[in-house]
């Protein structure tokens, strides 16, 4: 595994992202904690290092939780990889309440 994957975690729940613009009235605005979870996934299309996207992590029962996520990094894979691209993502929550449920979501450990 790359030395930079240090840290991050592999996602255990499905999820999706896309692009975050700046919406055009500001209260629809999603907040953000101040503590990330570093989280690794696979993608077949990767977005630019430093790219801002909206991440929603799918709960159990078909439901999503809303974040805001950073790109960190991007490695291109090789072979048998699940995907083309793994992505290290700093990801927030909006809430703290969503911070904890977003850290069962994520990652097994």
């Amino acid at each position: 595994m790359n030395a930079r994957a240090d840290g991050y975690r592999a996602l255990q729940s499905p999820s999706m992202y896309r692009p975050w613009h700046q919406p055009l009235f500001g209260h629809s605005t999603l907040e953000e904690s101040t503590r990330a979870l570093r989280v690794m996934v696979w993608t077949d299309e990767a977005p630019e290092v430093g790219a801002r996207l909206g991440f929603d992590v799918f709960r159990h029962d078909g439901s999503t939780v809303e974040s805001l996520a950073h790109v960190a990094w991007v490695d291109q894979q090789q072979g048998e990889a699940p995907a083309r691209y793994r992505l290290g993502l700093a990801v927030y929550a909006q809430c703290g309440m969503h911070f904890a449920e977003l850290e069962g979501l994520l990652s097994e450990d």
